[in-house]
């Protein structure tokens, strides 16, 4: 299952445009730790994992840093 999660997660990072091995490396292990005590819980291996990665999205969002809007404009600018 961690290979799963590995993999939803770097789909993820990818999207967004976010990089870094430390980073993917705790998200998987924050949510094989959270698929794991749903399982203990007696919960559906599916529903375990849609909840382990349920806060993925989120959280990398939380990390993509927004670009400078007037970065064109400025190179245009310093083009002419």
């Amino acid at each position: 299952m961690r290979d799963k999660i590995e993999k939803y997660i770097s789909d993820t990072m990818k999207s967004y445009g976010v990089s870094g091995s430390a980073i993917k490396n705790e998200l998987a292990n924050a949510c094989c730790d959270e698929y794991n005590m749903q399982v203990e819980k007696g919960v559906a291996p599916y529903e375990a994992y849609e909840a382990a990665v349920a806060n993925v999205e989120e959280i990398v969002k939380g990390m993509v840093k927004p670009g400078n809007r007037y970065a064109f404009s400025f190179g245009m600018g310093v083009l002419a």
